[in-house]
């Protein structure tokens, strides 16, 4: 096994908040010559590989470009890739990783709707430092204001960094890959070989009994690699020479192992199914009357509202926590009080009009933005949000600014009641960590519901 790592991503944080993070890169290079160099070390260690069948593999991806054709996964597929590209590309041009991801998820968004995205094609075939500031800028207002990671002041950081004409060609490359049938086939095998290869790590470390620091898995994507050199193989070894033990433990607990895989543990994902019997819930609209009648401290009604939604008779047996909150949960401020199911219901009003706008599943912190923009504009849908962005504003004794501000702290509750804890990856599966690239990177190179539908097409 060999690990290589050829340069490094840091950002210094200042003892004065007023002044701006400095993110740099260092790249590793021979002290007299000025030759990039390859740092890293070589061991003899154990572990396994998983061959993928080519075959079954290249079919499955097919199907799928075709059945995302006319289809909202398709849209949002298209927009990770793109992020994706965005955010590995522009550092070859010499924008460090943070100033590459906050680019990718401004463009992300901004090729999300019709104008911002007529405009962002516009500047690739003009390139105007001005016109892509002030596409950056609205993107930002319009879109991402509540992402807590963007700042108005960060987004000029951004335009003045991407200003030169070297990232005109990155975005061009991003769109007329992200067109191509082709290409979009060696992303979707991407992300399936990644998420597998994901899964297949947590699988060793849990059946071997071994620690995931000291664990490494690899594979050769498309999107790394290229079609021609890339691989149907995943490896995952221990990062020690000789092993400890825990390939021999996994080999051991193999057929445990393939029996979880076969049940379709591989797509499973507790925040996933927590989010879908919320979806279950209020999809039911006409049981909500006699549910919300029901006493919350009586586990007899609780077990009958499990069984209403499929859970059978034994609700500390299942993840009810979301739904009894959303149901029966309330908040005051001063006299007056907020049920979360009326706060919940506006929400999901906003996300319906966001998804059809965006003909594709909205992200979190454009869902969030679209929410709290509603609420600020007195929106129709959204009196009940209107009236507790009102009541934060008029809390006494409290500070309002910037962090603690009142449409920072309705975003906040807005996130809390979305109930959407897995779009397509989180913690809980996913989103735990990769070995093959940076994290943020790896949230736009897996998919939950792409190696869900695989594993179901292969049951």
């Amino acid at each position: 096994m060999t690990a290589l790592t050829w340069g490094a991503d840091a950002e210094l944080r200042l003892m004065d908040p007023a002044q701006p993070d400095i993110p740099f890169s260092q790249v590793f290079i021979h002290p007299r010559s000025g030759k990039t160099l390859l740092h890293g070390y070589r061991v003899e260690t154990e572990g396994v590989r998983l061959h993928l069948d080519s075959a079954r593999l290249t079919d499955f991806i097919n199907s799928e470009i075709e059945r995302q054709r006319d289809h909202l996964d398709g849209r949002w597929n298209r927009g990770q890739m793109f992020r994706y590209l965005i955010g590995s590309r522009a550092r070859l041009v010499g924008i460090n990783a943070y100033e590459a991801n906050r680019t990718a998820e401004l463009l992300f968004s901004a090729a999300g709707r019709s104008d911002l995205r007529d405009r962002l094609r516009g500047l690739v075939r003009l390139w105007d430092a001005q016109t892509l500031r002030e596409l950056l800028q609205q993107t930002f207002s319009e879109m991402l204001a509540c992402h807590p990671l963007l700042s108005e002041r960060r987004v000029d950081r951004l335009a003045d960094a991407l200003g030169d004409r070297k990232f005109q060609r990155v975005v061009a490359d991003a769109l007329e890959a992200v067109r191509s049938d082709e290409q979009f086939a060696g992303y979707l095998r991407s992300v399936l070989i990644h998420s597998l290869a994901i899964r297949l790590k947590q699988a060793f470390v849990l059946h071997g009994r071994g620690d995931e620091r000291q664990v490494l898995v690899h594979a050769k994507l498309p999107i790394q690699f290229g079609a021609d050199d890339a691989e149907d193989i995943i490896t995952v070894a221990e990062n020690g020479a000789h092993g400890d033990g825990t390939t021999r433990m996994f080999v051991e607990n193999l057929e445990m192992a393939l029996e979880e895989w076969s049940s379709g543990a591989l797509a499973e994902c507790p925040n996933a199914r927590e989010d879908a019997l919320i979806e279950e819930a209020f999809r039911r609209t006409d049981r909500h009357a006699a549910w919300r009648a029901l006493d919350p401290r009586n586990p007899e009604q609780m077990a009958g509202l499990a069984a209403d939604l499929g859970l059978g008779s034994a609700p500390e047996a299942t993840s009810m926590q979301g739904v009894m909150r959303l149901l029966y949960g309330s908040e005051s401020f001063g006299a007056e009080r907020f049920d979360l199911y009326n706060l919940h219901r506006e929400i999901r009003s906003v996300d319906a009009r966001l998804r059809e706008a965006m003909a594709r599943e909205p992200s979190q912190w454009e869902f969030v933005s679209a929410t709290v923009r509603a609420a600020v504009d007195g929106d129709h849908p959204t009196p009940r949000l209107t009236a507790q962005l009102l009541a934060y504003q008029g809390l006494e004794d409290a500070t309002l600014e910037e962090s603690l501000g009142a449409e920072v702290r309705l975003a906040d509750q807005v996130y809390r009641l979305s109930a959407r804890l897995c779009v397509d990856g989180c913690q809980g599966c996913l989103h735990s960590g990769s070995d093959l690239m940076a994290d943020t990177l790896a949230e736009s190179s897996v998919s939950r519901r792409l190696l869900g539908r695989f594993v179901r097409s292969i049951a």
